[in-house]
C-alpha cells in the first residue's frame, strides 16, 4: 500500500467496510472511484472521527434536558502505520486477555472458510491486531492461496473475508443486469445463512460505470431505525453473479446505542458553527448542510481542532512521513449524531493546494448530548454522490 493509500485508508471507513489487512479490496476501490474523480465520488466507507469542544463543561444542556456527557479525552497515538513502530503498537497482554485465544481463533477461521467454501486452503499467518482509531481487537488471518479472514477478537461475530483466487479466475467474461444481479445477492445471502429480509436498505453497485461492461456486483444489505440506515448493522458483497462465486463478504452486527433526539438540527449548526470558527482554516464558508445519521465515534475532529497545521499537513502533503502521522483513539460507541457539513467557497481561493480535504468538513454532533463526537471531511461527497 502506498503512501497516498495509507492517508486515505486513515480516512476512509475501513472499520466500517473493509477489514483492516485487505489492501487488495482498498486499492480496487480506490482505484475505480479516482475514475470518476470528477464527481469527487468515494467509497461509502468513510472512517470517521470524535471530539467534544465542551469536555470542560461536565454537562451538556439539549434544550431543557440536563444529559451526562459521553465524550472522554481521546489517546494520542504517534506513527501508528509506520514500520518501525510495530513493536510499539503491538498488542498488550492486557488486551489479549480480553480476546478469544490463538486456538479458538484459528477454528473459528476454519468454521468461516468452510463456510464459503473453502476449507481445504492452509493457514499461513494469524495474528491479534490493534485498530487505531479505538480499541476493538481484529484477528487477521491469511492463507496460503491469497484468502483473507478477520473478525472483531472477542466473540468473531462480525467479520470480513476475502477470496484472492476468484479475482484470478476470468470473471471479465461475464455480465449480467442489476436485477438479476439484486437477485443473485439474496440468494447468496441466504445460502450462506443470512436472510436479506432482515435489512430494509438494500443498495446494488457494479465495478464499472456501464452496466454492460460491469463483472463485478456489490450488495449492501442495512438496517434502519427511524429511517436512518445503521452502517454497523450490514451485510456487504463483493460477487460474480454469472458464476455466484463471492469475493468478499462482510457481516457485521455492532451494538447501537439508539440515543433520542434532544438536539435540534438548528442547535446542532449553531455548535458546529462555533467549533468551526475556533479553526483557522483560511476558507470561506459557502453553505451548510445537516441530516440526521449514526455514527462511531473517533478522533478526526478532535486532531482537526488541536493542531489544525498538523491535520491539514497530513491531508495535503504527498510525502508526509507516516512517522509523523496523528491518531486519537476513542470509545467505539456508535450514537444517533446530527451531520453537520460545513462546505467551503475554495473555488475562489488562490492557495493552489487545496485538494478533496478542503470542500467539506463534517461534524458528528450527539443528538443526545449536543457534544462533537466525530467528524470527516469525505462524508457529504460519499453520501451525495
Amino acid at each position: 500500500m502506498d503512501e497516498l493509500d495509507k492517508k486515505l485508508y486513515h480516512d476512509l471507513a475501513l472499520d466500517i467496510e473493509v477489514p483492516s489487512k485487505l489492501e487488495k479490496v482498498i486499492k480496487e476501490e480506490l482505484q475505480k472511484e479516482r475514475k470518476k474523480a470528477i464527481y469527487y465520488s468515494f467509497p461509502k466507507i468513510a472512517i470517521t472521527a470524535c471530539v467534544s469542544l465542551l469536555v470542560t463543561t461536565g454537562i451538556v444542556y439539549a434544550g431543557t434536558i440536563l444529559t451526562n456527557n459521553i465524550w472522554k479525552e481521546p489517546e494520542k497515538v504517534i506513527g501508528f502505520y509506520a514500520e518501525e513502530n510495530n513493536e510499539k503498537n503491538r498488542v498488550t497482554e492486557i488486551e489479549k486477555a480480553r480476546a478469544m485465544s490463538k486456538n479458538d481463533a484459528e477454528l473459528r477461521a476454519k468454521e468461516l472458510l468452510k463456510k464459503f467454501g473453502h476449507n481445504n486452503e492452509v493457514i499461513k499467518l494469524i495474528e491479534l491486531d490493534n485498530n487505531p482509531n479505538n480499541y476493538e481487537l481484529i484477528w487477521h488471518i491469511e492463507t496460503t492461496n491469497g484468502s483473507f479472514v478477520e473478525f472483531e477478537a472477542q466473540k468473531g461475530k462480525s467479520f470480513s473475508v476475502f477470496f484472492e483466487s476468484v479475482l484470478a479466475k476470468d470473471i471479465d467474461n461475464y455480465r449480467t443486469t442489476e436485477e438479476k444481479a439484486t437477485t443473485v445477492a439474496k440468494e447468496l445471502c441466504e445460502k450462506y445463512g443470512y436472510s436479506s429480509k432482515k435489512y430494509s436498505e438494500v443498495e446494488i453497485s457494479s465495478n464499472l460505470v456501464s452496466e454492460k461492461e460491469a463483472y463485478i456486483w456489490y450488495a449492501d444489505f442495512s438496517k434502519k431505525y427511524d429511517e436512518i440506515v445503521n452502517p454497523y448493522e450490514t451485510i456487504k458483497i463483493g460477487f460474480i453473479p454469472e458464476i455466484n462465486e463471492i469475493y468478499y463478504f462482510i457481516f457485521k452486527d455492532e451494538e447501537y446505542d439508539n440515543n433520542s433526539i434532544e438536539v435540534s438540527k438548528e442547535q446542532a449548526e449553531k455548535i458546529a458553527v462555533d467549533a468551526e470558527q475556533q479553526i483557522n482554516t483560511g476558507y470561506n464558508v459557502k453553505s451548510i448542510h445537516s441530516n440526521l445519521d449514526i455514527a462511531k465515534m473517533n478522533g478526526d475532529a478532535y486532531a482537526r481542532k488541536v493542531d489544525y497545521d498538523q491535520y491539514y499537513q497530513e491531508r495535503h502533503s504527498k510525502n508526509y512521513s507516516l512517522n509523523n502521522t496523528i491518531i486519537y483513539r476513542t470509545d467505539s460507541r456508535i450514537r444517533k449524531v446530527w451531520m453537520v457539513t460545513i462546505e467551503y467557497d475554495t473555488l475562489n481561493q488562490s492557495n493552489s493546494n487545496t485538494n478533496i480535504y478542503d470542500e467539506y468538513y463534517t461534524y458528528y454532533i450527539d443528538a443526545t448530548t449536543g457534544e462533537i463526537i466525530g467528524g470527516n471531511p469525505l462524508y457529504f461527497m460519499s453520501n451525495n454522490k
